[in-house]
């Protein structure tokens, strides 16, 4: 099966412009941060600026690591763990090694929608702490957790889409086109 290095590059892109995103918006923000807000936008936790910094950075890449090598062990497992549709096509010695390597794979879009995820709460404290006194923009907030969770949900489908699709006819070329599930 070719693999595709796009899901890497973009999740490196984002690891990027997500810790340079960090750097250059830390110099607005004073020496004491807002970083925690009640459901109406309202301080009610805060942290140095060092201490900030080091915690979104520290947590954006520890995530989404983490995530990735998660994804990554499944391989180690016996194949019997894996819980996807047509688990007895993908469970085989032929196609276990495929299927790890594919939620590997995929596992790079989900870190990066959650290194993007950081990027926005982390734009987001640094406006509310540019206003007196701090202020969360809370629509702003739901929005992007909404799109957040709407970005799951696709990733979710796309895995469950491709075990689906395959491993459904006796054959690989025999499978279903696209859209006739």
């Amino acid at each position: 099966m070719k693999s595709s290095k796009l899901p890497i590059i973009v999740f490196l892109i984002s690891v990027f412009v997500f810790v340079m995103s960090v750097f250059l918006l830390s110099e607005k923000l004073p020496a004491k941060v807002a970083t925690h807000f009640n459901a109406a936008g309202q301080a009610n936790d805060w942290m140095t600026k060092d201490g900030h910094v080091a915690f979104i950075l520290l947590f954006g890449v520890g995530i989404s690591a983490f995530l990735i090598g998660i994804c990554y062990s499944i391989r180690f497992l016996p194949s019997s763990m894996l819980n996807v549709p047509n688990r007895d096509y993908w469970r085989t010695k032929e196609h276990y090694p495929e299927a790890c390597d594919f939620v590997f794979r995929h596992s790079f879009w989900m870190a990066s929608m959650v290194i993007l995820l950081l990027t926005s709460v982390n734009y987001m404290i640094v406006s509310a702490n540019r206003l007196t006194p701090p202020s969360m923009d809370v629509k702003g907030s739901f929005a992007v957790i909404v799109l957040f969770f709407i970005g799951v949900l696709a990733w979710m489908g796309f895995l469950i889409f491709h075990f689906y699709g395959k491993g459904n006819c006796k054959t690989d070329q025999e499978r279903r086109p696209l859209g006739r599930l």
